[in-house]
This record gives C-alpha cells, sequence and structure tokens, in this order.
C-alpha cells in the first residue's frame, strides 16, 4: 500500500513538473522557439566539436590539451542524451562518444570512486595531487546517471563508476556535518562544513541520502540562511560565491520552477537580478561566475556588475521566460554569436560582455555552454533532462526517502508567470548621494571595531589618534588569515566610483598589501585589494573597476573587513606576505559618482 502511495506521489510531482514546462507553448512564438532551437543547436555543435582525441573528454575551453574538470565530463555527458534525441547526432556516434569517456574514466586511479577535479584530457592515468571538491566530481555522477538513462545498452559500463563511490566518506556521524572535500592521495575527509541548500552541492546531499549514506535528516540541517532585499528572499550564498549557477543549476536535474522551497529562492533571486538592471538602468542581465573579458576567471565567485554571461539568464528561463528570451536576443544584439573568426563555425554564445565596453569575451566554456544548453533543452521539450534524471533507480530512491521534503506547489507557476508578464519596480531608493563617505579612523565616531585570527595568529587592533593600529602576527605556517572588522550605520554605495585609503605598514619583510570586503546588511559581499604597502603613508586609489562583487542591497553597506591573509586559495597573488607587522590606516573614503 505505501509503495502504490509513493509511486501515485512520484506521478503527481511528475504531473507538476511537466505542466510546469509545457506552458512554453504559450509564451513562447514560433519565431522565439526557432531562435531558441537554433541556438540550442549551435550550442551543441560547440560542445560536440571540442573533445580530446585520446580520451573524448570535453576540453575545459576552445583551446586544445591541458586540463579539464570533472563538472564539464559530466554536464557534456548530460547533453549526448538530449542531443541524439534531437537529432542533432546518431545513436551509433552517441554510443562511440560515451563509451571512449567511460573507458578513459575507468582507467584513471581513484580512491573510494572519486577522482580529482582536474583531469588531463591527454590521458594521464595517475591519481593527481590536491584535494577534490565534490561540488565539481558530483556533476560528473549526474552525467553517468544521464547517460545510463538514455542509453540502457552501455549500463553495465557505466553503473561501475557510480556504485564505487563511497559517499559515506563525506559524511561525519558524531556531528551530522559533510565534509566538502577529499585528499584522495591520502585517503581522507577534509574540510568538516554546512553545505548550502542553494548551491551546487545540493546534489552532493542527495546522492548521500539516496545511497544511504548519511540519514534523511542531512536534509534538514543544509545551510538555510536567507538573503532579504525589499520584498525578496532567496538562500545564501546568493551573489557571494558564484551568483545564478550556484541556485539553479542542480534544478536542472532535480527540481522544477514548482519546486517549493527552492523554486520560490531561485525564482526570487533571478528577479533580483531583473529588478538589479533597472535600478541600475542597463539593457541586459544575468550574474553568474564566468570569464571577466581580458581577465580571467571570476575567483572566489565575486562578480563584477558590468560583466553579463549569457548561461545565467538560460538557467531560469523555465521561470520567466519572457524576460529570459528578451534578455539573450539583447545579448544577442551586442555580438555575442558572432564567431572569433570569418571562418569559424557558429557555436553560440561566447562566455561573456563587459557592458560598459561592450567587449566580448573571446572564449567559449564548456561548463557555461553545457549549462545553457541543458536549461534550453529542459525549456523547449518539456524537461527532458530533468525526466530521464528521475527515472534512474538511484535517483527514484532519493525522491522516495526525501518525499515531502521536495513537495511542489502548482500556485508557484501562476505567480512566476504573473511576474513574466510584468516589469520590476525601480527601488525609490537606489539613488545615492554624490558626496563622499568618509571613515576617519583618528575619530571613529559611530565605528565599532571587532578583530579575529585563524589558529594560533594574534592580532591586536585600536583606534588611536594616529589611526586605527593594528599589530599582528603569524606564529604557523597555517595561521594565515586575520580580520579586521569594523561596522558603522548604513551608507548608499549603488553609485559608488571607488575607494581611497590612507594607510602605511611596517614589517621585517616585504609588507605586500591587504585585502578589503565590503558587506551589505545581508551579508552579501564585493572584494578589492592593495598592494605595495610600505613604512611611508601613503594614498591609495581603488577604481570602481577593481571592485568585485555585488551586493543584495547595495544601499545598505554597514561593514568593512580589513584582511591579512598570506595564502589565499583564489586570486592567490593578491595577499599579504608579511608574516607580522603593524598596519596603520587613517582613513578610508568611499568615493561616489
Amino acid at each position: 500500500m505505501r509503495k502504490n502511495i509513493l509511486c501515485i506521489l512520484g506521478l503527481i510531482m511528475a504531473m507538476f513538473c511537466n505542466s510546469a514546462l509545457a506552458n512554453h507553448a504559450v509564451v513562447c512564438s514560433q519565431q522565439d522557439d526557432a531562435y531558441l532551437r537554433q541556438l540550442l543547436k549551435e550550442t551543441w555543435t560547440y560542445l560536440d566539436r571540442h573533445l580530446a582525441k585520446e580520451t573524448g573528454f570535453p576540453t575545459d575551453s576552445q583551446e586544445s590539451g591541458g586540463n579539464t574538470n570533472t563538472t564539464n565530463i559530466g554536464l557534456y555527458l548530460a547533453c549526448i542524451g538530449p542531443a541524439e534525441k534531437m537529432g542533432f547526432i546518431t545513436r551509433t556516434d552517441a554510443l562511440q562518444r560515451i563509451n571512449k569517456i567511460v573507458e578513459s574514466l575507468g582507467k584513471i586511479e581513484s580512491c573510494n570512486g572519486f577522482l580529482y577535479n582536474w583531469i588531463d584530457v591527454g590521458g594521464d592515468t595517475k591519481l593527481a595531487e590536491g584535494v577534490m571538491g565534490v561540488s565539481d566530481f558530483n556533476k560528473l555522477v549526474t552525467g553517468l546517471i544521464l547517460v545510463r538513462q538514455f542509453f540502457p545498452e552501455v549500463a553495465d559500463k557505466v553503473s561501475p563508476l557510480i556504485e564505487r563511490i563511497n559517499w559515506s566518506r563525506l559524511y561525519d556521524a558524531p556531528t551530522g556535518r559533510t565534509y566538502w572535500g577529499y585528499d584522495l592521495k591520502n585517503d581522507k575527509p577534509i574540510g568538516l562544513c554546512d553545505f548550502w541548500l542553494a548551491s551546487d552541492c545540493r546534489s552532493v546531499v542527495f546522492y548521500m541520502i539516496a545511497s544511504g549514506s548519511a540519514p534523511v535528516e542531512l536534509w534538514d540541517k543544509i545551510n538555510r540562511n536567507e538573503v532579504n532585499a525589499d520584498g525578496l528572499s532567496f538562500y545564501e550564498p546568493g551573489y557571494w560565491f558564484g551568483g545564478l549557477f550556484m541556485q539553479a543549476m542542480d534544478a536542472m536535474f532535480l527540481d522544477s520552477p514548482a519546486t517549493t522551497e527552492m523554486g520560490n529562492s531561485i525564482a526570487d533571486f533571478a528577479w533580483h537580478q531583473i529588478r538589479e538592471s533597472r535600478n541600475r538602468g542597463l539593457k541586459v542581465w544575468g550574474w553568474s561566475n564566468c570569464n571577466i573579458p581580458g581577465k580571467g576567471y571570476t575567483e572566489g565567485g565575486f562578480l563584477p556588475w558590468w560583466v553579463v554571461t549569457p548561461h545565467a539568464s538560460a538557467l531560469v528561463i523555465e521561470y520567466y521566460p519572457r524576460h529570459v528570451i528578451a534578455n539573450l536576443r539583447r545579448i544577442d544584439a551586442m555580438g555575442m554569436r558572432k564567431p572569433l573568426t570569418a571562418d569559424s563555425p557558429a557555436y553560440g554564445f561566447r562566455d561573456s560582455i563587459d557592458i560598459k565596453t561592450l567587449k566580448v569575451d573571446d572564449r567559449y566554456l564548456s561548463l557555461d555552454q553545457a549549462m545553457l544548453f541543458l536549461s534550453l533543452t529542459n525549456f523547449l521539450e518539456d524537461g527532458m533532462v530533468r525526466n530521464y534524471f528521475a527515472k534512474d533507480p538511484l535517483v527514484k530512491n532519493g525522491f522516495k526517502l526525501l518525499g515531502a521534503r521536495l513537495a511542489q506547489d502548482p500556485n508557484l507557476l501562476k505567480k512566476w508567470a504573473k511576474r513574466d508578464v510584468s516589469e520590476p519596480k525601480r527601488l525609490s531608493h537606489g539613488k545615492s548621494s554624490k558626496q563622499s563617505v568618509v571613515l576617519d579612523m583618528k575619530q571613529p565616531k559611530g565605528l565599532i571595531l571587532n578583530a579575529e585570527s585563524i589558529g594560533n595568529s594574534k592580532v591586536d587592533a585600536e583606534f588611536t589618534t594616529e589611526g586605527l593600529v593594528i599589530d599582528f602576527a603569524a606564529e604557523d605556517e597555517q595561521s594565515n588569515e586575520i580580520n579586521v572588522n569594523i561596522t558603522f550605520p548604513q551608507i548608499n554605495l549603488r553609485n559608488i566610483d571607488g575607494i581611497q585609503i590612507k594607510c602605511y605598514g611596517q614589517s621585517k619583510e616585504d609588507f605586500g598589501g591587504i585585502r578589503l570586503y565590503l558587506y551589505d546588511d545581508q551579508g552579501q559581499s564585493q572584494y578589492t585589494y592593495i598592494d605595495a604597502i610600505s613604512p611611508v603613508l601613503k594614498e591609495f586609489n581603488i577604481p570602481e573597476s577593481s571592485i568585485l562583487g555585488m551586493l543584495a542591497k547595495p544601499y545598505a553597506v554597514n561593514k568593512l573587513t580589513i584582511m591579512l591573509w598570506e595564502k589565499p586559495w583564489y586570486y592567490t597573488d593578491q595577499r599579504t606576505k608579511a608574516r607580522s607587522g603593524r598596519l596603520v590606516i587613517e582613513k578610508i573614503i568611499f568615493k561616489q559618482k
């Protein structure tokens, strides 16, 4: 009886899912449908033409050779089934690609079924150095699951790669917490943490529960801290740590827009981005990890507001099809689908655009192309990717165990549809004063100081007649992070033009630089850095173009963190070199446009 009830619930959930996606015919004209399908075909052309001959692995970008990520491999595998169903590739060709990749994966040394994130596309099978981040690894599992559902004839080759994974190694029963990584060489988990529900680690927790490696209650313990901004509410990390892909990536497989908890979070976060574009007077929107034109990848997830990427809005096309299609067309008109050369094939969108200079990035990323492809497929093909994923026995067990935790509400679809035919209102407090805001460390009225250190580091910070004086010392190589926090009455920095800092630093060795983080009252952050601090008082001027990251409430900034970090894991060259010393800051001035 219970089994029958669960089957009925599963059918109802599938009906909600399909009804959410079948609605695209109502809001998508024949011309829009043709446009999206052409974009889908071009994107597949890119994905399928950038495979390593030795292994069949997708390359990280259009550059051949080097390393690729397990996420790239997993998402490419996830794309093969839909590509075959839509006639972009024959079943024979699809099976050839799958077999080559699966055979290559099977040759690589593993530990508890885990592989290192970055894999040599040339076929090096030795176990790599470093820590496997499970946020990257889990998409390989997702791709393998989809392959065995789209192509049952290769299930006997694919399943061993899934079943060998010992997910229990990532669960710490005494604390009920999870590990974010695994040291494969030393066979031990790394980094006890609480995953965010609204992140690309949601599938990790799902697989841990579905495989019986962790209790169902783990789902309830996932971080659900909320970001609230003018009637919208979405889960952390929000803009911090990667933007829209963090929220919506796993929804391509696990959730329809009607899923109560994540549907609300994703929809509100996407609407916040649409609203933010209006508040800034921008024509386009879509903020997610990507390449910065002329520079590198958005390390640490700090997203410049002036860099937009097409895959971000594509990820939420099932929520707001009218807004997304219009946005993709506007991005298209800016030249983002233009091939790199006159002889280059049409590969769909390039990775990003600087909307201040209109410079289009000259790279394609396998990760971002695949997310765009899978999102459009779900929209155009009535949830094809999600539906095939749900057929898998492991996935079915996960849904059965989680039950009402993944409940769906069809009324949400009406809410998203109502928003989609509207325009978000510009916020009344969207403008900031043109007058500069000064934090005078010699006269710290309204400033509250708090200093903290990691490990055995020592720090002492106080306001003096000289300014803010910070004395610090890292006693061992592992104690390399010191934070000095200053909170103040909230200020409006939506139109910040730059930051000016007057400071000097004393140390026995080269001081290096310091990191600065600005926070709004929701904990969303922006990041910048100054270098070459010397014993002589100096004025540092940081232009807006060097302030990375976005805020949920840029008009409610109330905290500044000064970080002395010797061994950062992102932007690794931007660091404090001194192990000990003194930093004195006289003033910090926020310039307004």
